[in-house]
Parts: structure tokens; C-alpha cells; sequence
């Protein structure tokens, strides 16, 4: 298996400030006494101000998601049919053993499709045929009536004029016989000459005579054996990373392809751990962010909305449609291919970074004189 890092691309990494202006508005110590009650007597709110503050977090990744492709073929639809379902309940009772469930696995992709196997004929199968071409000449239209009836006895239909010159008289037709060896199509069509040349000779068409003789293997050198195919992907996602490898060497052991498309992430549960961990370490981040944005006669007051987002790296991964395409071209691979398809690439970055971006909307205070 080739080692590759999987790399996920993030914005740039650090803590990043967006400013904006505070919005203050110029009050006199005639104000209404209600607003100071929220702050105190010395302090009122006068404006509001904006700031955000962006940091990262690094995360192991404790997820995996990879996909896994059944081909079978056989004579028959249903064969093929029950021949995937029984390799993919093996499969599945395997992963079973691994405390891995229905709830583990998705089926993205099944179907059937025919494929076409050209195969070169055998001796056995091979068929000869042996054809004699007679000429005959008639001269009146009455014997040449006689001559058609007698022959569709026979299924011959191909009395032609030699040359199609209209004032030749001899005519030619073709007799033949196939067989599974060209020495046994041989007598079958001479055979048939015979009977056929005596019952000339009895309606007195005896002018006649064989002007070419041929043996040939008649069924083409080739024979299309149609072979039915079934294919079932399923999508695995499991928290247990040590058990990829015991998968795939279950999987490739019922010939079942493991499709190259593994990829690697962090539990929303374990982001959602780690971003609430770093919420007050961002708060306190954005509230000296705010202080510093403000003269010395004003001062950051409670917040008027916070918000918190973060980049979802899941999003730089191939969506679900893509890779289930891809599983299933692998699955049509040829055989020569075989190889090529189950080069896949397991191992996990040893970590994973995510943004965080905190947005918030301060008031601002100015100290007043007390009264």
C-alpha cells in the first residue's frame, strides 16, 4: 500500500483581526439617569463597536470513511445476483465481528450491467460448411418452372442466369450442407447432390454439371459469450481507525475492491469539545481586540451578540456523489487493471487543523462625572 499524506488546505492559519470603526455618539450628563443604572453611576453606554478575532485548533482525526465495491459475473442475472449477495453477507458478518454495524455501513450504488466476452471458437464448437455450384442449361420457360419447384423442396432459392446475359441459357445454383467437420459436410452435400441430380435427370434436366466446389468453417472465429455482472457498493464510516486494515484485508480476500477514495476526519462531537474549550481563550481575544480599537475615554461594554464559526474542511473532500462514481468505475475495471485498483492509500494525517473565526458587536461606555 502506498503511503500518502492527506493534506487538508485551510485559510491561513494564525489569529487574523477584522476592525471596524465604533460608532459613538456625543451625550451631555443630562442624559436620562435609567442608562447609568447598567453600568453604575460613572459609566453610560454611548455607541457600539464591532470586532472579530480568527485562530485555529488542531485536531487528530478519530473518523474514517472509505467505500467498498462487489463485481460478480455469471451465466444468468439471478446467479450473479446471489452469488454478490452471499460474498456481501460474508463480508458483513466479518465486520460484525468487529463491533461494526448497519448503522456503520450505507449502500450508495447497486445494479447489473452485460459485458460482452469475445472467446475464439473451439473444435468443438466450430461448424463447417461444404457448398457445391451446379450449371444447367435450360431452354424453354416451363423446364425452368420445373426446375425452381423441384429445388424449394429443398430450400434452394438461388437460381441465378451466368453472367445475367439474358441470351445465355445455363443458369447456376448452389447446394450446401453444414456440419460440426468439414469431411462430414462434405458427404451430407454430396449426398444431397445426389438426390437432387437424379430427380433432375427424371423431369429430363440432365445438362448439367458441377463448376465449383468450396468448404469453409462456417460460426465466426470468434463467439460472444455473454457474462451478467452485479455490483453493490457500500460507503463504511467507523470510529475505529486501527481496524482499516483488517477491512480491507477481509474485503480483498472475497475479492470485494476497496475503492481509493479513504477519507479522514474529526467527530462533530470532538469539535464541538474542542471549540467550546476555546471560547473563553477567543473571548478574551476579542474583547482586547475591542479595547485596543478604543481611546482611552471609552470602554468596551457587554456584548451586544457573539457569534462563532468555523471552517468545515470537510467541504475540500469529495462529496459523497463523487466518490460514489468512482467506486463504481472501479468496479467495471478490467482484470489487467486489478492491480492499478487496489492501490490504496490508508494512512491518516496526523492531525487536522480548523478554523475559528468570533465575531462580536460591543457597546461602548464613557465615564461621566458624578454628580
Amino acid at each position: 500500500m502506498k503511503k500518502t499524506l492527506i493534506s487538508i488546505i485551510l485559510l491561513n492559519i494564525g489569529t487574523s483581526f477584522t476592525c471596524y470603526s465604533a460608532n459613538i455618539r456625543n451625550i451631555n450628563n443630562n442624559e436620562p439617569k435609567v442608562e447609568q443604572l447598567i453600568y453604575g453611576k460613572n459609566l453610560i453606554p454611548v455607541g457600539e463597536i464591532e470586532a472579530s478575532v480568527t485562530d485555529s485548533i488542531k485536531l487528530k482525526p478519530n473518523t474514517v470513511e472509505f467505500s467498498v465495491t462487489l463485481d460478480t459475473e455469471a451465466s444468468t442475472l439471478d446467479e450473479a445476483s446471489n452469488i454478490n449477495a452471499k460474498t456481501m453477507k460474508e463480508f458483513k458478518d466479518y465486520l460484525a465481528t468487529l463491533n461494526i454495524r448497519d448503522n456503520n455501513l450505507t449502500t450508495t450504488d447497486y445494479g447489473s450491467y452485460i459485458q460482452n466476452n469475445y472467446e475464439e471458437v473451439s473444435e468443438e464448437d466450430a461448424l463447417y460448411k461444404a457448398t457445391l455450384t451446379l450449371s444447367i442449361n435450360i431452354n424453354d420457360n416451363e423446364k425452368f418452372l420445373e426446375l425452381n419447384k423441384l429445388l424449394d423442396k429443398y430450400n434452394i432459392n438461388n437460381v441465378q442466369r451466368l453472367n445475367n446475359n439474358e441470351k445465355n441459357n445455363s443458369f447456376l445454383f448452389s447446394i450446401f450442407e453444414n456440419a460440426i467437420t468439414a469431411n462430414k459436410a462434405k458427404d451430407m452435400v454430396y449426398q444431397k447432390y445426389t438426390t437432387i441430380t437424379n430427380e433432375l435427370k427424371n423431369i429430363q434436366l440432365d445438362n448439367f454439371s458441377i463448376i465449383e466446389s468450396d468448404t469453409e468453417l462456417a460460426s465466426p472465429k470468434k463467439i460472444d459469450k455473454k457474462q451478467h455482472h452485479a455490483y453493490n457498493s457500500v460507503q463504511i464510516k467507523i470510529n475505529k481507525l486501527d481496524a482499516v486494515e483488517k477491512i480491507i484485508a477481509k474485503a480483498q480476500e472475497l475479492k470485494i475492491k476497496v475503492n481509493n477514495d479513504i477519507f479522514y476526519s474529526v467527530s462533530p462531537d470532538a469539535i464541538e469539545r474542542a471549540i467550546n474549550d476555546r471560547e473563553r481563550l477567543l473571548l478574551n481575544k476579542l474583547i482586547s481586540k475591542a479595547e485596543r480599537l478604543l481611546t482611552k475615554e471609552y470602554m468596551v461594554g457587554d456584548p451586544k451578540y457573539l457569534d462563532m464559526k468555523n471552517a468545515n474542511y470537510e467541504q475540500q473532500a469529495p462529496k459523497r456523489w463523487e466518490r460514489s462514481f468512482q467506486a463504481k468505475n472501479m468496479a467495471m475495471l478490467s482484470v489487467a487493471n486489478d492491480d492499478e485498483a487496489n492501490k490504496i492509500n490508508i494512512y491518516a494525517p496526523p492531525e487536522l487543523e480548523i478554523q475559528l473565526t468570533l465575531s462580536g458587536k460591543f457597546e461602548t461606555l464613557k465615564k461621566i462625572k458624578a454628580e
